[in-house]
């Protein structure tokens, strides 16, 4: 083999398995990329790029292609045709390499991770006039032994503009690497890492809970929504991610406060359960226009069956018009 054989075939080759080894296998462990996509794209074109050279060298060997048994032979493949299966390579490798570096952060902890609080201590934001824009949020939150980790994770331009300095918020993080985290803040990240859909609480939930004794309570809201915790002070049950608040009075009353609630929705659940109106605030009988039109906006006032009571309010929060509260009491007859 001469000089310009090994700069045609061995240097191509080796290079392919390099890049193959590094980006498939080596980066694959203890790598978080923000831009996945970006890396694979990367990856891919080198990956293609060496395919092309190696098979192109391969040929051009005269003494490997004589060292090729007859039977094995299929001809020279035409230079279009190594640069089209290179092309198609390309695409392969871009769309694997896409998955597996945007699933590492989640495989890792799913596997490692553990839950705990942190606060939000920075924000930093990067627009641009015709980009989507970079979000990341800086938190800090204790290990188990009382070490203070510092991190960052990406969020969504929604999430962001919820944060605050100082605001406390549910983190999992990796035990293998502390610097990986990830907020659990949205119901994708919920569902995926707690196993829970995260649902809106609803009137037969509140029913259900008046005959559920104390230590079921928690049991019963945390397979329904993330996460809920007893407020021994206010003997209440506060979920401060939705901004919601139940209030067990007795085993015959509950009751459900929160800020975030479609009248519409509430109405509709309403109707399905077939309870009635038993108090309208208006002097006179509405028309079914106006029934339809009340129902979107306001599900205020008293509903009954036979065997509970609902009263619904809405009223604002300390005074704040802008801000306005639902509160929902079930009670028993």
């Amino acid at each position: 083999m001469n000089q310009e054989e090994i700069k045609l075939r061995v240097i191509p080759a080796t290079g392919l398995l390099v890049v193959i080894y590094c980006f498939c296998i080596w980066m694959s462990q203890d790598f978080y990329p923000e831009n996945a996509f970006g890396y694979a794209l990367f990856g891919a074109i080198v990956v293609a790029i060496c395919f092309y050279f190696t098979v192109i060298g391969m040929q051009t060997g005269e003494e490997f292609n004589e060292s090729i048994p007859v039977k094995l032979k299929y001809g020279m493949m035409p230079t279009a045709l190594v640069g089209l299966v290179s092309f198609v390579l390309f695409i392969v490798v871009t769309t694997y390499l896409t998955i597996l570096y945007s699933n590492i952060k989640e495989k890792e902890l799913k596997a490692f991770g553990k839950i705990t609080t942190g606060e939000i201590i920075s924000g930093y934001s990067l627009t641009g006039k015709n980009a989507v824009g970079v979000y990341d949020v800086t938190v800090e939150y204790k290990l188990d032994d009382g070490e203070l980790i510092k991190s960052y994770t990406r969020v969504s331009p929604q999430e962001f503009s919820d944060y605050y300095v100082g605001k406390e918020v549910n983190v999992i993080y990796s035990s293998k690497n502390h610097k990986l985290i990830d907020l659990l803040t949205n119901d994708d990240e919920i569902k995926t890492y707690i196993k829970v859909d995260n649902k809106e609480i609803q009137i037969k939930n509140l029913i259900k809970l008046l005959s559920l004794n104390q230590s079921q309570v928690g049991i019963y809201l945390n397979s329904i929504s993330y996460s809920w915790q007893y407020n021994s002070i206010n003997k209440s049950w506060e979920n401060r991610q939705k901004d919601i608040l139940i209030q067990i009075e007795s085993q015959n009353s509950v009751n459900y406060i929160t800020t975030k609630i479609s009248p519409e929705k509430l109405n509709s659940e309403i109707d399905s359960l077939k309870f009635n109106r038993v108090h309208l605030s208006q002097t006179k009988p509405l028309t079914e226009k106006e029934k339809i039109i009340t129902k979107l906006i306001s599900s205020d006032g008293t509903y009954e069956d036979n065997k509970f009571l609902i009263l619904i309010k809405t009223l604002p929060v300390g005074g704040d018009i802008q801000k306005i509260a639902t509160i929902i009491n079930v009670s028993k007859k």
